[in-house]
């Protein structure tokens, strides 16, 4: 089925640093108001803003992932934002893409009279957010369902004992396996080390 693009070539900048359900809504809504939708995808934005992140991911992953994502049909690298001047005016799109929180703000590039086309961010997701919650699930407390010597009330404290019946982040759950296996142990775990 052939579909009419209002505009050619349409090109969206940034970090693209985690890729979150927010970018994937982003990048169709960019493709669908596009023919051929180009990522400029900045390296590291701490070099010339450091107030910004830096990235937690190389050039190379963010490149593997974004080229699995259909909606993007050419990536291309800058560092500078006075490389990503040089870009947008070498280029030349029919139109830009932004995240609506752009609106009504100072951008890099105005002066070349690009369209721009605001993207929808109603839907909640950001890098922070992502990262925000990857942290706070790490720092859970976790009760390691044990077998245990009822009498003693010893537990072995090695995280991979071979005693372990079960992990849970649920303390009512591990309660009620107390009287099966006579305890539990509440834990904080990152790689396999028991740290509380």
């Amino acid at each position: 089925m052939n579909k009419k693009f209002k505009n050619g070539i349409g090109v969206i900048a940034g970090c693209f640093d985690i890729i979150h359900p927010g970018y994937i809504d982003m990048f169709k809504e960019a493709k669908n108001n596009c023919r051929y939708f180009i990522v400029l995808l900045q390296s590291d934005p701490t070099i010339d803003r450091p107030e910004k992140n830096k990235p937690v991911l190389s050039v190379d992953d963010r490149i593997k992932i974004l080229e699995s994502i259909k909606y993007i049909d050419d990536i291309i690298i800058y560092s500078t934002e006075n490389e990503l001047y040089k870009l947008l005016k070498e280029i030349n799109p029919e139109i830009r893409f932004l995240g609506d929180d752009y609106k009504n703000k100072k951008i890099n590039g105005e002066d070349l009279n690009i369209p721009i086309h605001y993207l929808n961010r109603n839907h909640g997701w950001s890098s922070t957010k992502f990262k925000e919650l990857i942290s706070n699930n790490l720092k859970k407390s976790y009760y390691i369902i044990k077998r245990m010597n009822c009498g003693t009330g010893n537990l072995n404290t090695n995280v991979m004992d071979s005693n372990i019946m079960g992990v849970t982040t649920n303390k009512k759950i591990a309660k009620s396996y107390e009287n099966v296996f006579c305890g539990y142990e509440k834990v904080k775990i990152i790689n396999n080390e028991k740290i509380e």
